[in-house]
């Protein structure tokens, strides 16, 4: 009888230590935990500039070039998480994302094959974006190539 009572002893420390485990888990990988990526921290509750930076990338990332591109993968358009090592010139891109058609019309050699491999499908402007703002989502693209 007493090895029948430390068995069912040991059972029960088991199943407690199981949902304990169990538990732990479900919050640890509870999206709660990880809502906002802004209140990701570093220093005493300061945001680096480079945190702040990439959120503002990614959202003009999301707002202007999602609907066509994907960071790793074609939609529309070429996956852009690489787009600096395929045009490493930053002055060219922020030309070709500006007004691309003035770059095609310029002759540009990599851009009038990409746009001849992409069934001449023209990309919209976007002469509303600043330089800054094109930075911000290039340093975006290069952050998630990472």
């Amino acid at each position: 009888m007493p090895s029948q009572i430390k068995y069912i002893f040991e059972a029960a420390v088991a199943i407690l230590l199981a949902l304990i485990t169990v538990q732990s888990i479900y919050y640890l990988s509870s999206a709660e935990l990880y809502k906002n990526r802004n209140d990701l921290v570093v220093d005493n509750d300061v945001k680096t500039k480079r945190q702040v930076f990439n959120t503002a990338g990614e959202h003009l990332f999301q707002q202007h070039c999602a609907r066509c591109h994907a960071l790793h993968k074609y939609l529309t358009g070429p996956g852009l998480a690489t787009v600096e090592t395929r045009v490493p010139d930053r002055k060219l891109l922020v030309a070709w994302i500006k007004n691309n058609q003035q770059v095609l019309q310029s002759g540009n050699v990599y851009f009038n094959t990409l746009f001849r491999e992409y069934n001449k499908t023209p990309m919209d402007l976007f002469p509303q974006l600043t330089e800054s703002d094109i930075h911000s989502i290039l340093d975006y693209l290069k952050e998630s190539n990472n």
